[in-house]
């Protein structure tokens, strides 16, 4: 059975779940009634990445705390967190520190890379273009205030990971985000 309709989901169906961040489900034969941030989806599988899903069990006197937040604003959509293909043929390794600004909406703006070590070409043109795309990708919930960030992605290759696309990322934010990837063979 479908996520979406039910039925049996088409591509398009998929297509239009990568871009759900939210969903509102009632069920009154499971007593269930909540609403669910979905902040990220598997870019490959397009199924959604549970563990930073946030539920609220309705009706409710206290909104639980966000999994992904920075400053109190809760983290409600990005684009997958990736290493780039050519920096792990390379064997590219690095870290980048970026600032940027949360605006008032909850978009990410004036994103600039503060620093690239080590400060080779690569890492520069490969994993500097990522953060820069990544970043400027998330949503945070709306604020009466702009919020200045500073964010520091590790990349690191790791050679016990499982043979597969993608990359592991830990997230400690409000200020770093490490991600790990396997060389391809």
């Amino acid at each position: 059975m479908g996520f979406l309709t039910g039925q049996e989901d088409t591509k398009e169906d998929m297509d239009a779940f990568a871009h759900l961040h939210a969903r509102y489900v009632f069920s009154a034969d499971r007593n269930e009634d909540y609403v669910e941030t979905i902040p990220m989806h598997d870019p490959y599988s397009r199924k959604e990445m549970k563990e930073f899903n946030t539920r609220i069990d309705l009706p409710t006197a206290n909104i639980p705390p966000c999994r992904l937040q920075i400053n109190g604003r809760c983290l409600l959509a990005l684009n997958d967190v990736a290493y780039p293909y050519e920096a792990l043929k390379e064997a590219v390794v690095g870290i980048v520190t970026v600032a940027a600004a949360i605006g008032r909406s909850g978009a990410v703006s004036g994103i600039r890379i503060i620093s690239v070590r080590p400060a080779t070409a690569s890492a520069k043109n490969l994993l500097g273009k990522t953060v820069v795309q990544n970043l400027s990708s998330w949503r945070l919930e709306p604020s009466e205030h702009m919020d200045r960030i500073r964010m520091t992605y590790s990349f690191m290759v790791d050679n016990s990971l499982p043979n597969r696309r993608g990359a592991q990322v830990q997230w400690f934010l409000p200020g770093e985000i490490i991600v790990k990837g396997r060389p391809p063979k």
